[in-house]
């Protein structure tokens, strides 16, 4: 009796996740529809939906107009039930958002960051944008909070930053004991590329069948790899580091201490280390992009040498992996659709042929919250998927 009893609580469970899946991507949909749809009986999904609605996660909208039968009540999730605190932290910034179950985002929040913070004020910086988001956020309503990160995280229980270049503030800071000692709380922590990869699979296209690529081209070069809307982890849910793979074994230092790293030709530090070099003077990134995009010849120069560098080591990846589709983004793209056309005609040119067909190669809309976005998405796929609080 008592596993009887356990199995017909999976099974109840089970069936309101599937009625809150379906919510989420659909608008409105009556009790009746919802029989046809998940193929359950009329008295299932009237005490599921009662249910819904004592909780507050489902509300009712009215009658929907007639078309002959029986009158059908329409019901609709109420997005505003659940939120989530998310950030992320950049080199450049510190970005929240609260945001509620379809992802729209309620607040918004940013801090940008010197490149010589020190550790004690990026602490601090982070705390305050985390409070200011909190207070804009009901606790009864609050899913959880979720951390996109720069640089590598331990595994194991500690979440303690590793080697992070070009951000050495970030580095041996543990975030989960933070989170938990100043919020009471502990978060969700995913690397940034892997949440903008997220990003990609519930707020892109969401055309998510098959393999796909995406390449995070900035401070540092990240990439991830998901297969039909799944991301594909390595040990330690580590992406990897695809900007430490060895382009040059004659090359320069990288600041992760080997030699010929592709960052030391690709990154945006790169390009502007060998800008500086030519005009022998130091200017921004912004001026860089606007003189290329007008084709200055000696800054076309060096941005199409690291055009050439991504190339032949996205070339790599698509002969050993044969994705779909690679999808391009981070602040390396204002560099124009020139940049991206380099890169796309290259590894047209270099790759089996064969592993070309249907590959397609794109520009992420992506906005500056997106790794926030992603990192908030690991706490919505748990609550629709895997009834995270389902007590609350």
């Amino acid at each position: 009796m008592k596993n009887n009893l356990y199995n017909h609580g999976r099974m109840s469970i089970a069936n309101r996740q599937a009625v809150l899946s379906l919510l989420k991507d659909r608008d409105t949909i009556s009790r009746i529809d919802l029989t046809h749809e998940l193929k359950c009986n009329g008295t299932t999904i009237t005490r599921i939906v009662r249910d819904l609605m004592d909780n507050g996660f489902v509300k009712s909208i009215g009658i929907a107009d007639s078309t002959g039968g029986r009158p059908k009540e329409l019901i609709k999730l109420d997005p505003d039930c659940r939120q989530t605190v998310a950030v992320s932290i950049e080199p450049s910034a510190i970005i929240g958002v609260v945001m509620n179950l379809r992802g729209e985002i309620k607040m918004r929040d940013q801090v940008m960051l010197r490149t010589d913070i020190t550790r004690e004020e990026l602490i601090a910086a982070l705390k305050a944008t985390c409070n200011r988001l909190l207070k804009q956020s009901s606790r009864d309503r609050l899913l959880g909070m979720a951390v996109s990160t720069y640089g590598a995280a331990s595994g194991g229980e500690r979440n303690i930053i590793g080697k992070a270049a070009h951000f050495q503030a970030l580095e041996g800071i543990d975030l989960a004991e933070l989170f938990e000692r100043e919020f009471s709380t502990r978060p969700e922590l995913i690397d940034g590329t892997i949440a903008k990869a997220l990003w990609e699979i519930w707020f892109g296209d969401r055309d998510t069948a098959g393999n796909f690529i995406l390449l995070n081209l900035g401070t540092g070069i990240g990439f991830a790899v998901a297969e039909d809307g799944r991301i594909s982890f390595t040990r330690n849910s580590h992406p990897g580091e695809f900007g430490h793979t060895v382009y040059d074994i004659h090359g320069e230092k990288c600041d992760c201490g080997r030699t010929g790293c592709l960052e030391t030709v690709a990154s945006i530090p790169a390009i502007e280390k060998a800008v500086k070099a030519k005009l022998k003077k130091t200017i921004s990134f912004e001026e860089i992009a606007e003189m290329y995009r007008r084709g200055d010849p000696q800054i076309t120069k060096v941005v199409d040498n690291a055009a050439t560098a991504l190339s032949a080591s996205i070339t790599d990846l698509v002969n050993l992996l044969i994705p779909n589709k690679i999808v391009l983004c981070g602040p390396i793209l204002k560099l124009g659709e020139k940049f991206s056309n380099i890169i796309d005609h290259r590894v047209r040119k270099l790759a089996f042929p064969s592993f070309l067909e249907d590959l397609t190669i794109i520009e992420s809309v992506q906005e500056e919250e997106s790794a926030a976005m992603g990192a908030g998405s690991i706490l919505l796929d748990k609550f629709f998927t895997h009834g995270f609080g389902e007590n609350k």
